[in-house]
């Protein structure tokens, strides 16, 4: 390896490294899995709602993020959930909504 190529891997370990959090999650995902964990008191564990209010987990993103937006512009009314979507960023719906159709619909029995 040249010095100029291993010069190149130092700068991308550092890069990687700085955008990592402790436990090695990227900080963005670990910050909307963290924003996402608020959802959880009323959509249930990883947003998988049993009774009364819908489950978010394995539903599709396009969906659960029209819905986010629609909430944070108040054209979807909804009084609890307009006020949670006020403070998302305007990345925030995407992110959540993504993160929530990648989890699996249904617990995991261990």
């Amino acid at each position: 390896m040249t010095l100029a190529g291993a010069r190149a891997a130092l700068v991308a370990a550092i890069a990687t490294w700085l955008a990592t959090d402790a436990v090695g999650q990227p900080a963005a995902r670990l910050e909307i899995s963290l924003k996402a964990a608020s959802c959880n008191a009323c959509h249930g564990p990883g947003g998988r709602s049993e009774a009364g209010i819908p489950p978010l987990a394995g539903r599709p993103a396009k969906e659960l993020s029209a819905a986010l937006v629609g909430f944070k512009t108040g054209s979807r009314p909804a009084y609890v959930m307009q006020q949670h979507a006020k403070g998302y960023r305007d990345d925030e719906p995407v992110a959540i909504a993504e993160y929530f159709a990648a989890q699996p619909p249904e617990r995991v029995r261990k």
